[in-house]
Parts: structure tokens; sequence; C-alpha cells
């Protein structure tokens, strides 16, 4: 898809300076009232512990934490939220800091722990005889002896799993499985289960002949693999590159190449490194035609490549280092809205996973030596903002602790999500210094890429001017997956 395009704006709006001197510096935080990150949450009753997150703490600040239902959630003095069963309560926060007590909370839902694969054998079970059933039912039978002298017919269960795997390594696939028993095959909904690529899954028809039984298969799925890549794919699994042909063979040896110039001492060295290397060398082209564009090997060989480019060699380059990693496909809107097939990965650091998009990481016209950090090592809920997948069993992505784009917003700690709340936030704080001489700095996040909220950040401006004659100046940058980042200066 085409690139998001990053913007860095720089805006200062500054009005009539008064002449008196600043007496004190006061931070938007010390001002702001400690509020709950996320007033609204949902666990399910096996979920992991939740660590309630509470900004605008001032350095002295104490809170005591308090579940309004134990029968539903517990939570500890340091605000780890245990679920214990389903129903709705809430943790309640009391906050004193700088003289002043606040009172704060957030509301818990529990629902019932998801199904695992594990406790749907019986289901799985029941719909596989169910279709085994239809598909006899439905056969046609063919009283002769079939020369299986060119056909591998396939005589136990996880053969046929691993076939139908094989299978669903493409976008589509129609084939044919041949078998010696129906009770090789399992339902629909294991299957799709056990593959997160295939999205759907179907046995056409069945031919039953003396010596095998035919049947006729339709896969569809999410894959972006090409025939080499699947080839390379295979030969990183199993550690054998016999099956290669010569032109995988070279591609192979040149990704394996690359991936040990590129190793770390640590995961995370590894994987920056990769990142930064498919960022600096690679270009994502203005125009394209063909599938070539596509592929790891126009990534890697012509420095040039669109989205499943850049994901299917970070992809690569991480396995062959020893590194888990996942190709996610789905769509992505970029800043100027429009909505367009994407690819991107998720990748394994320290036992815990992160979503990356490097394709969005590289500026888009290409600025020689310089690397983007916005979807590097994020979380599910930030990079679905904007990116949308209907892949099924992604592992989770809920870190922050390694994304650079966490630790250069740091101090952005309050992000506001509408108009509304921008408005009140900013007169909160500039009400607070009301009557005093004072040089105040107000920093949030607006969670949106969409710079029509400075309609609104204007008119609170001019119209504390008007009325009290403040002083401002504003400064705006794209914080990228974050949204955008304000810094606004009110004195007087």
């Amino acid at each position: 898809m085409k690139k998001k395009l990053f913007y860095s704006f720089l805006i200062f709006a500054l009005a009539v300076i008064l002449g008196t001197s600043v007496i004190n510096t006061v931070e938007v935080n010390a001002a702001a009232k400690p509020a709950m990150e996320k007033k609204k949450v949902t666990l399910y009753t096996n979920s992991d512990p939740y660590t309630i997150q509470i900004n605008n703490l001032a350095k002295n600040a104490t809170v005591k934490y308090k579940s309004s239902n134990k029968k539903i959630i517990t939570v500890s003095k340091n605000g780890e939220v245990k679920p214990v069963a389903e129903g709705k309560a809430s943790v309640k926060a009391t906050v004193k800091q700088n003289g002043k007590t606040y009172k704060i909370k957030t509301v818990f839902t529990v629902k019932k722990a998801k199904e695992t694969a594990s406790n749907k054998t019986g289901e799985y079970k029941k719909k596989a005889e169910a279709l085994i059933k239809e598909l006899d039912a439905s056969a046609t039978v063919e009283n002769y002896m079939v020369d299986t002298s060119t056909i591998k017919v396939i005589s136990s269960k996880e053969a046929v799993d691993k076939y139908i795997y094989n299978k669903s390594r493409y976008a589509s696939s129609r084939s044919y499985l041949f078998i010696t028993d129906l009770s090789q095959l399992r339902s629909y909904e294991e299957y799709m289960d056990l593959y997160p690529l295939i999205t759907s899954i179907k046995f056409c028809n069945v031919t039953k002949y003396i010596n095998m039984i035919e049947v006729e298969m339709e896969i569809k799925s999410d894959s972006i693999m090409f025939d080499d890549e699947f080839a390379i794919e295979n030969a990183i699994n199993s550690g054998s590159t016999s099956d290669l042909n010569s032109d995988e063979l070279a591609l192979y040896k040149k990704l394996s190449a690359l991936a040990k110039e590129l190793n770390g001492k640590k995961e995370y060295d590894t994987v920056k490194n990769i990142h930064d290397y498919i960022v600096l060398n690679t270009l994502y082209p203005m125009s394209y035609s063909g599938n070539s564009i596509h592929t790891v090997s126009s990534a890697l060989n012509e420095g040039k490549a669109v989205c499943d480019g850049y994901s299917k060699l970070f992809y690569f380059l991480c396995k062959m280092n020893g590194i888990d990693c996942v190709l996610v496909t789905g769509t992505a809107t970029d800043s100027t809205n429009s909505t367009e097939d994407h690819a991107w990965n998720k990748v394994k650091i320290n036992d815990k996973w992160y979503a990356i998009d490097v394709t969005w990481d590289d500026p888009c016209p290409d600025e020689k030596g310089r690397v983007l950090y916005d979807y590097f090592l994020v979380t599910d809920e930030d990079m679905n903002r904007n990116h949308k997948t209907s892949m099924k069993n992604l592992p989770e992505a809920t870190s922050k602790d390694l994304g650079i784009i966490y630790n250069k917003y740091a101090d952005y700690t309050t992000r506001l999500d509408t108009t509304k709340e921008v408005k009140n936030y900013m007169s909160k704080c500039i009400d607070e210094v009301l009557g005093k001489k004072y040089d105040l700095t107000i920093k949030f996040i607006y969670t949106k890429s969409d710079i029509s909220i400075e309609d609104t950040i204007n008119d609170v401006l001019l119209g504390y001017n008007k009325k009290y004659g403040c002083g401002y100046s504003l400064n705006r940058e794209s914080a990228g997956i974050l949204g955008l980042a304000y810094t606004i200066r009110v004195f007087k």
C-alpha cells in the first residue's frame, strides 16, 4: 500500500508579550489532577494481572486502592488487579498529593475465559465426525484401482495436517488430497484454529476408489508468500537447503549472510539492527507494477519494495537469527484517511511480543540516513489505531518497555481523544494559574493525526489572550503511532 507520510511541524504564534517579569514556572503536571490512564478495562477470568496506571502523579503522591467487589476483582497495594469471576466491579484509588486528596476509579468488566484449543477438543471431535459423515454420504464411488506410482497417498492424520499447512502458505490454493481414510480429516474449525493463516477451507468433492480416496480441496489464506519464499521458509524451519533450486539457494545464502552481519549481542540489538538496515537500504517506490516489487528478493537485491517486501525481509532476517516473528496482513489507514491493503510484523524479544511496521518507519519520500521509530516495538492497542487485521490467534503485544516512541514522549502523560477533552484540559490548566504571574507549559498527546484540532486550540488561546492578556506559543510534532504531540506555552 502507499506509504504513510510523516510530518513534523513547528508552529509558533506569539501574541502580545507584556512587559512584566516571569515570577515562577509551572509545569502542567503540577497543576493537573491525577487521572486513571484507562477508565474502563475488560478482562477475562483467565487474564494475566492488570496493573493500573495513573497519570499526573506528583513525586510526593500516595495512592491507596480498593476493590468495590472482591468476588469479581482483587487489587494489591501496588495497583495490580486480578480477575476472580465474571461480573463488573471498580477499583477506586485515593490519591493524596500537594496537600489535596483525589478519588478516581476504573471500571472493570470480567468476562468468561476465552476458549483455547485444549478445551475445544470435544467440540472439534463432534464437528469432524459430522463433516466426515457428510463427505462419505456425498462421495462418488469408483470401483477400480488407481495407479499410485505418481501419486503420494497420505496414510496418517499428522501427514494430512502438514499437507494442509503447506497449502495454507499460499494466498489461494485448489488442490487434490489423496488419503487412505476419511477419518484422517479434522473439522474446518480445527484446521482454522491450528493454522491462523487460513481464512476458509472446504473439501469440495470426494471420490472413493478401491485403494484410495481423492478429496478436492479449496483453501484461502492471508499468506503473502511466493513459491521461492515458501521454499526458503521451509529450509529455515527444517535446517536443510537440499530442496532449494539454484536461484532459491542463492537468495537463501544472501539472506543468511546478511542475518549474520546484523546479529547483535542481545535480541533487541538484533531486531533494531534489522529494522534500521531495511529502512536505510530499501526504497518504497512512488509508482510500481508487477509482482516482483512485493518480494523479499526485490527488497534484498534491488533495494526496492512495497510493504509486503519490507515485512518479509524483516521476517526472514529475524527467523535466521533465531528470533520468533510473524507476518501480519490486513489494512492500514494513513494520515490522508486513505485505507489500503498492508503488511507488517510481530516479533518476540525476551519472551514478550511487540508489533512493528518497518515500512511506515521509512520516510517517504526517502530521506537518506534517516530512520523513524514511530512503529518500532509498539503495542496492539496503539497499532490498532490505524492498522486492522482479521488474522486469528496472533500473539498479543502489550508491553511498552522497548518502544522508542514511548520513551521519546514519556513526559507527555496526558492523552486526549476529542475536541471537547482538549478544550476542557487546556482551560483547566490555565484557570489554575490565573491571577498570578506565570509561565505555564501544557503538554499532551492528541490521539488522532488530525491537525484540525488546532482550530480548537487557537480558539482557547485567543480567548484567554483577549480576556486576560495572556501571551502564548504553540508547537506541534508528529508522535507517530501515538498521534500529535502538543507543547503549548502560556505566560503573563
